[in-house]
């Protein structure tokens, strides 16, 4: 398991985050998903051979939302 945390842009309710929350859950190989508004970020525990590019670009086709890989 890896656990890829990323900066998610475009929320500004707790829908946005269910609704983040949902899509990345959708994922094949994504266990479990955390998203927050503030900051606005989602950290993804799933399987070690998804990449964060792939779940950024799962959530972009699937959503209004742009997402970043987070850097702490």
């Amino acid at each position: 398991m890896t656990i890829i945390n990323l900066e998610i842009f475009g929320m500004s309710c707790e829908g946005c985050v269910n609704t983040v929350k949902m899509i990345l859950k959708k994922y094949k190989g994504v266990k479990n998903v955390e998203v927050n508004l503030i900051p606005p970020t989602a950290k993804i525990l799933c399987d070690e051979n998804i990449l964060p590019a792939d779940l950024i670009k799962f959530l972009e086709e699937n959503s209004k939302y742009k997402a970043v890989v987070k850097i702490d």
